[in-house]
């Protein structure tokens, strides 16, 4: 089978939270052959960078010529590029072969170690961004690459307009993560039309977030090396890297990763709602119910972002399991959320025999008692369990 190929020029963060470990995984979900050129290793982990080792520039080369000559590069992206003779070299390179770049211009990790010298951010400038078809700094590198200060939308606006005009790149992203606010807000720049664009995203309440820049310069080169027109490539990206967030992994003792797998988690966790979901269905019929609703959320994380739950609406009959939750089910989906709570059932009940801990809504004129538990099945359970009491 052919698969979209798209390559990382990029440093080994031994945490695996960033570098071209978050850039394969991140190709890898999108569906791309991921493929790298190693410039430097890190010994780095959630708090902390230890010691960094470049790749000699040579050798950055080679690696970059023996991928694009056997197997292709449909689009690539850079990262980590510690020194001028690699930005250089990259460059270079990245001019004889002529596939698309998307530059994230890393200057400082995470936890505050420095990765581009001093005197490399010149050849960032010079010899890079002239070559990049995108580039994404966020606010403190986008600062770096225009010596202005940004603290709101416009002057994010005025720093990509600069960053474009100046330093010859037809895409700039300027990152919004770093303003407050109830979203996160991503100015993109196109010189090629003279257009702005803002991305929005809910704002997710975490210290996880190391390898978000990785992974989201990663998912623009997958869109584009999937053939993608680069502001569906953009666009793509962003929701990706938002879902990377949310479902953030809870490692180490500082800032611990994003998950560049989240969209396989997503699939995952839909399956196995709508599972939950049916079999909570199953017990209620079988317990001589003929109408209700079972209800799994995903996460609530995931669904207080507006995302879907896992529902089956039961007549008698199981239906066809139906992807979102019904307008009806939203205030109580609310209070299962309130709870920390993931399984929601509402059976159709005249309310006789119903305990205390049960409670009775009234739903489209109908009388329903609902119980909310971990996941349905729970919910069901604790409800059968109820009655019998």
């Amino acid at each position: 089978m052919d698969i979209p190929k798209a390559l990382t020029i990029a440093g080994l963060d031994s945490g695996a939270g960033a570098g071209v470990t978050a850039d394969l995984k991140t190709f890898h979900a999108l569906g791309v052959y991921g493929m790298v050129a190693l410039t430097s290793v890190t010994a780095q982990n959630t708090v902390e960078v230890r010691s960094i080792s470049d790749v000699p520039s040579n050798v950055v080369e080679d690696e970059v010529n023996v991928v694009a000559e056997d197997i292709g590069v449909d689009a690539a992206k850079t990262g980590m590029l510690s020194n001028a003779e690699i930005i250089v070299t990259v460059s270079r390179v990245v001019k004889k072969w002529g596939f698309p770049l998307v530059v994230d211009p890393v200057m400082v990790a995470k936890s505050g170690a420095r990765l581009l010298r001093e005197d490399a951010v010149d050849a960032l400038r010079r010899y890079l961004l002239p070559v990049a078809l995108v580039v994404t700094p966020n606010i403190p590198e986008a600062e770096v690459l225009t010596g202005i200060s940004i603290t709101n939308i416009s002057d994010m606006r005025k720093a990509a307009q600069l960053i474009s005009k100046d330093l010859g790149t037809p895409i700039v992203i300027v990152k919004g993560g770093h303003l407050e606010g109830l979203e996160s807000i991503d100015v993109v720049y196109d010189s090629r039309n003279n257009e702005f664009h803002e991305l929005k995203s809910p704002r997710v309440n975490t210290k996880n977030t190391h390898g978000t820049g990785c992974s989201f310069s990663a998912a623009i080169a997958a869109g584009l090396a999937k053939g993608l027109d680069e502001l569906s490539a953009i666009t793509n990206a962003k929701r990706f890297i938002t879902d990377t967030i949310i479902y953030s992994l809870n490692l180490g003792h500082g800032h611990g990763p994003v998950n560049s797998l989240a969209s396989l988690y997503i699939e995952s966790a839909k399956y196995d709602s709508v599972m939950d979901s049916i079999k909570a269905a199953k017990k209620l019929i079988s317990a001589g119910f003929k109408r209700g609703f079972a209800v799994s959320l995903l996460s609530l994380d995931y669904f207080k972002k507006g995302n879907e739950g896992i529902y089956v609406e039961f007549n008698n009959e199981i239906s066809e399991p139906i992807f979102g939750v019904p307008p009806v089910l939203g205030s109580l989906a609310a209070q299962a959320i309130g709870k920390g709570l993931r399984g929601i059932i509402a059976v159709e009940h005249e309310g006789s025999g119903v305990p205390s801990n049960v409670h009775l809504v009234e739903i489209q004129d109908k009388k329903y008692a609902l119980v909310m538990g971990s996941t349905a099945t729970d919910a069901v359970d604790s409800f059968l369990m109820a009655l019998t009491k």
